[in-house]
């Protein structure tokens, strides 16, 4: 009877941690952390709370992705190859990523110097920009999903429920038009923008209410670690996240 009870406790166990891992988790990472995120960003707005798509959050965003796009498909350094991976895949980057953070400042900055309305023009749709690179990114990893569902590294042995598969991911280095998806994302679009948004918003304050030097460390800080990032990217190709992370709705 003890050893019963023992098993049934365990296997009680197993289930509540798997229903945890394939249902819970992806649901709660995936979906209501991100509603909840562009709640609290809504309800503590005082400047704009327009949260609709509109066509300065699209063009935003296409600039974005399809200039980090051609910073790696027109890159004329040497490709950096990374370790093989567990699939037998040596993949390839773009090795430039100092050279395009460099750019990615001065073009910022001259743009916010020579449009002085530019910032007042991008907070006032951030909201807008924020739900609009959300969706995009549903878009973009059911894309992916659905492109491998059926084809990847693993499968045969794969029983994790297909919603965290979703999340996960299921390929390690996928590629879309000739580059890959994990540089594409983490490194051109989703770190450049942080870069790009905190110089954006630090003009947009100064140029309303003047110098605030918290501010001013707080985006130097950040800047600092921003650079060091792309100084260093190709040790990040070789890191667990680059290698070992497949590319789903949580890397991408």
């Amino acid at each position: 009877r003890l050893d019963n009870s023992n098993t049934n406790t365990n296997s009680n166990k197993k289930n509540t941690k798997d229903s945890f891992r394939n249902q819970t988790f992806p649901v709660v990472m995936g979906f209501v952390l991100p509603i909840a995120l562009i709640a609290l960003l809504y309800y503590t707005n005082t400047i704009n709370r327009n949260i609709s798509v509109n066509l300065f959050s699209i063009m935003t965003f296409l600039v974005l992705i399809v200039y980090g796009y051609l910073s790696i498909a027109w890159s004329t350094k040497k490709k950096f190859v990374g370790p093989t991976n567990v699939d037998g895949v040596r993949p390839e980057y773009a090795s430039n990523g100092f050279e395009f953070y460099i750019l990615s400042v001065v073009l910022t900055l001259a743009i916010t110097y020579l449009y002085e309305d530019f910032s007042t023009t991008f907070v006032n749709n951030f909201l807008s920009i924020t739900v609009t690179f959300t969706l995009v990114g549903y878009i973009f990893v059911t894309y992916l999903y659905y492109r491998n569902k059926d084809n990847y590294h693993g499968k045969e042995t794969d029983t994790d429920s297909e919603l965290f598969k979703f999340y996960r991911g299921l390929e390690f280095h996928p590629k879309i038009f000739g580059v890959d998806v994990k540089q594409l994302t983490n490194c051109r679009f989703g770190m450049i923008c942080w870069q790009i948004f905190i110089l954006i918003f630090t003009h947009y304050y100064s140029k309303n209410k003047g110098n605030n030097y918290p501010i001013i460390l707080s985006t130097l800080l950040q800047s600092i670690y921003i650079a060091k990032f792309f100084y260093w990217e190709t040790g990040y190709f070789n890191t667990l996240d680059i290698t070992l992370d497949k590319a789903g709705f949580y890397i991408c």
